[in-house]
């Protein structure tokens, strides 16, 4: 997926007029894309696509970015996603507020662990990734998220013991 999401943005022929932070964003969502299979997602309008990544398609039915063009919410609620959640959602760090990732049904699903690059998303306040067979334990560096408010990761096939740190998400209001 990598690879992939280099190649694409390499091809891009507005990249020389990017900040680093939407070149970093852009990596980012097309890694994303690739690992989870995003040409097989229920609907995938726009990505990968030269328009502003703003404008891709998104579940929740508001832009995915803040006025400063930062990616705040990758919404894909039960869009057939069909992979692993890559590290470099990690690039998101200073601006992602929200990851729901659902799946009900049947469909597809995410597998694997959560990265411990996740625990980089400082700003992250909601995680949902309910439904889907990802297993493992969470990860030390994704409790140090002290912002976080809801936590939902229902269905997932947790293993070992839950890090005592996990006290210090004080304004967590929700943790299934």
């Amino acid at each position: 997926p990598q690879r992939q999401a280099l190649e694409w943005l390499s091809s891009d022929v507005g990249l020389k007029t990017y900040s680093n932070d939407r070149k970093l964003q852009r990596f980012a969502l097309a890694t994303f894309y690739f690992s989870t299979g995003g040409a097989l997602w229920k609907r995938d309008d726009g990505w990968l696509s030269t328009d502003n990544e703003c404008t891709w398609f998104t579940t929740s039915g508001t832009p995915p970015c803040d006025q400063d063009g930062l990616y705040v919410s990758l919404d894909l609620f039960d869009n057939d996603l069909n992979g692993t959640i890559p590290a470099e959602l990690g690039l998101l760090s200073n601006h992602l507020i929200t990851m729901n990732l659902v799946r009900e049904g049947d469909g597809s699903s995410l597998y694997g662990t959560i990265p411990t690059e996740l625990g980089l998303l400082a700003q992250l306040e909601f995680f949902n990734v309910r439904g889907n067979e990802l297993e493992g334990s969470i990860p030390l560096e994704f409790v140090k998220i002290t912002g976080l408010r809801r936590v939902i990761v229902r269905q997932y096939m947790l293993s070992g013991q839950l890090p005592t740190v996990i006290g210090i998400w004080s304004k967590v209001g929700f943790l299934v």
